[in-house]
Formats: structure tokens, sequence, C-alpha cells
């Protein structure tokens, strides 16, 4: 039925002649998918501003380069579904979607092995559902994107080998769901969220292996139902973000071989569950110095601490406290306070350290080597 549509507009742009001109402009009823390049300047052609549908711009996989610009829908300036732009190989930028000021669903960009940047969304204010950028290998920014101001539900941005920054996100302040930062092997800072303000569900850094340090986030107050994880970025040594945010589910800070520090978090003082694991060269966690609940587990494994005096606020965890396996740890007097005010619910394991003394030791002071 697309394919019978998209006939129809060919034929009628091509080959009208004499009697009423063909109709353009207004709204288009429906779902549209563009395949070649034909089909997107016979559909351009009709100076569409309004889609109520969903946009599926896809080239037939037997000639991926058969789309290699998007000049001709150059008259749309709002769809009320979905808009997908994926499968191209010739198509270097999004040139023809410069006035769209709305998508109302999904916005996805997806291997598009050519595009270099996404340079044509600056009139963009609004994106209802989420955005989702992923396995484009040579795109370098998403600078046009920073005039998105709209509530987002979720934000996928992944496997962009040449993505440097997301400057683009400087005008976001709330995601309803979640936000995922995932192998962007060129990504070197997180800048372009330092306006964001709440997050309503889970926020994912992982495995982005130029990304050496994370500062930003400086608006960030809340991640009222999720947690944060930070995980396998193999460059990473220093997390001095967070420092505005007050209420947070959980933080997992996991298998980051060059971490160094956590100073960040500084107003964090109530948490279900927290896990530093497998960050064998941290030796520097002041950011969890004002801790005092944990409502559920808190463990350090494989690190490099040599005491525990940030927990020195903590006053009780509901399940159990985990302590083990760090091999330069010799000074454990920082739970000294919770352990003498019963404060740990549940398992208590120290073990595999360099100094692994009984509760009983560290309540009566002997709790350093």
């Amino acid at each position: 039925m697309k394919k019978l549509l998209l006939l129809s507009l060919i034929a009628t742009v091509l080959f009208s002649c004499g009697g009423d001109d063909p109709v353009i402009g207004g709204d288009f009823a429906g779902d549209i998918e563009l395949t070649t390049q034909a089909e997107i300047d016979a559909f351009g052609a009709r100076q569409y501003e309004s889609i109520t549908g969903n946009v599926t711009i896809v080239p037939d996989t037997e000639d991926p380069g058969a789309v290699r610009n998007l000049g001709a829908l150059s008259s749309i300036t709002s769809i009320s579904g979905d808009l997908y732009i994926g499968g191209t190989t010739n198509l270097t930028t999004l040139v023809g979607l410069h006035h769209l000021s709305r998508v109302d669903g999904q916005l996805t960009i997806t291997r598009n092995e050519g595009l270099l940047n996404i340079n044509s969304f600056s009139r963009l204010t609004s994106i209802g559902e989420g955005l989702s950028i992923f396995d484009n290998d040579q795109l370098r920014n998403i600078d046009s994107l920073a005039n998105v101001t709209s509530r987002i539900n979720t934000i996928y941005i992944y496997h962009n080998e040449n993505l440097q920054d997301l400057d683009g996100m400087t005008g976001i302040t709330e995601i309803g769901e979640e936000i995922n930062i995932a192998s962007n092997a060129s990504l070197v800072n997180l800048d372009g969220l330092n306006n964001l303000r709440t997050i309503s569900g889970f926020l994912s850094i992982s495995r982005n292996n130029s990304l050496s340090s994370i500062h930003s986030f400086t608006s960030l107050q809340n991640i009222s139902l999720g947690s944060i994880l930070v995980s396998e970025n193999t460059r990473l040594t220093e997390i001095s973000a967070f420092n505005g945010l007050t209420g947070v589910f959980g933080i997992t800070i996991a298998d980051n071989p060059q971490l160094i520090r956590i100073t960040g978090f500084e107003n964090v003082t109530t948490i279900r569950t927290c896990g530093l694991l497998r960050n064998p060269n941290l030796n520097d966690i002041s950011g969890l110095a004002s801790l005092e609940t944990v409502s559920t587990s808190l463990g350090i494994n494989n690190t490099a601490v040599t005491n525990l005096n940030s927990l020195s606020n903590l006053t009780s965890t509901g399940e159990g406290l985990y302590i083990f396996q760090n091999p330069e740890l010799t000074d454990l007097c920082g739970i000294q306070g919770i352990l003498n005010a019963d404060g740990v619910a549940g398992e208590l394991v120290i073990q595999e350290n360099d100094f692994n003394p009984s509760s009983e030791d560290i309540k009566a002071g002997n709790c350093r080597n």
C-alpha cells in the first residue's frame, strides 16, 4: 500500500500537465516509509508541513546508498509520531529537516555509515518520547539539538565511534525514565548534560574509553526511582560530579580500571544501595563522606583504599556491609561508629583485606594495623 502511494506521488509530480496544479502543502495523514531518493523527492515535492503519523527513512538493504540527501523534505515542521532515519551509507548530513520543530514520538538516528553531524535540527524544540542515536560510525557532533528543551522519556547514545561530546543536549533539564551513554570510543566529556536537573529512572555511563573524568551533572538534583551506574570506562580516573545531587536510589561504580578518586556525591546522605566494585586503583572515596544511611547494602571490593575514614558518618545499613578483597586496606576505624551503634543489619563481611579485624576488635579500637 505504501509503495502504491509513493508511485502515485511520483506520477503526480512527474506527469501532471494541463488542468489544475496538484494540491500541495498542509497535512499528510498516516505513516510514510521512504526507501529511495526518488521517493523522498516525490514526497517532498508535495510540500507537506505536518505529518500525522510515523516517518521512516530506511533504504532497501540491497541498495543502502539509494538515499543521498533529505533536501526535498524542507517543508516539514512537525511529526506527530516517530522519526526514524537509518541504514544509509551515502547520507552525510540531515540538511532538509531544518524546519522541523517537533517530533511527538521517538527520534531515532542509527546505522548511518556516512553521517558526519546532526546539523539540521536547530529549530527542533520538542521530542515527545525518546532520543536514540546509535551505531553512526562517523558522527562527530550533535550540536544542533541544543534547542530541545522538552521533557524526554529516554535518551540512548551508544556505539558512535567518533562522537566527541554531548554539547547538543544543553537544553535538556528533565529525563522521564532513563539515559544511557555507552560505547562511544571518542567521547571526552559529558558537559552537555550540565543543565539536567531530574532523572526519574536510571543513568548509565559505560564503556566510553576516552572519558578520563566525570565532572558534569552540575545541576542534577534528583534521580527519584533509579540508580547511577558508572562502569567499564577504561581511562576514567576521577568522578567529581553530582555535587548537587540529594536524592538517588542507588550508586554502582564498577570495573573502571584507572579510577583513582570519587569526590562527588557530597550531598547524598541517604541511599538504598551502594557498590564500589572492582576499581583496583581507587584510593579516594571522600565523596561518600556525607553518607549516613544505606537502606539495603554497602559493598567495597577490590579497591586500593587504605582506610574507611569517609564512612565515619555512616549510621546504618539495612541488609549488610561488605568490605572485602581490598589489598591496601589497613585502617577500618571509619566504621567504628556504625558498629558501636549496632547499625549493621544483616551480614557484616570483612575479609581478604590487608587487615581484617573482627567486629569486636573494631569496637574496642583495635581497628588499624
